[in-house]
């Protein structure tokens, strides 16, 4: 690869392998850029480079990061989206990788498996607080407060 005059191939290097160790979003490149002391003004075109040697795609990121998150760690979209804008990932590119990332029928089995699994787990016999035991589990992990409540009264019908 054509390495740029004002470009330090030791830091190339190492922003390269960075990116194809995983996806990165351009702000973990900015935040690895400040760690190997590179000037704030040199920034952009360490950027550009990876950008135009498709090392570095945000759209990319928020899919793969999308994809990770719900199957593995099972968050909700409500965290997911909060995570990648805290990454300064565009909304569109967010929007575009859930849809394309979370079927609603997926989605809506593991907020049930969240649900029954954390139920398994509970000893709270009063029922208003088991529900909201219930509830705070199923935010934390992002889901929606309307499809949280819509599923505890669908299956507190199967518990009683």
């Amino acid at each position: 690869m054509q390495i740029l005059s004002n470009m330090d191939k030791n830091i190339q290097a190492k922003l390269m392998k960075f990116c194809t160790y995983q996806d990165r979003c351009i702000k973990e490149i900015t935040d690895k850029l400040f760690k190997l002391e590179v000037w704030r003004e040199d920034h952009d075109v360490y950027i550009n480079f990876l950008i135009d040697h498709q090392f570095l795609d945000d759209q990319r990121f928020a899919t793969s990061f999308v994809r990770g998150k719900f199957r593995i760690k099972r968050w909700g979209k409500l965290k997911i989206k909060n995570h990648l804008q805290q990454k300064g990932i565009a909304n569109s590119f967010i929007e575009s990788a859930i849809r394309e990332q979370i079927d609603e029928e997926k989605y809506k089995f593991t907020a049930i498996q969240l649900l029954e699994s954390k139920s398994n787990t509970l000893k709270e016999k009063d029922p208003y607080k088991r529900k909201q035991k219930l509830l705070n589990h199923l935010l934390q992990k992002g889901f929606e407060s309307e499809l949280i409540l819509s599923l505890i009264n669908q299956l507190e019908k199967n518990w009683q």
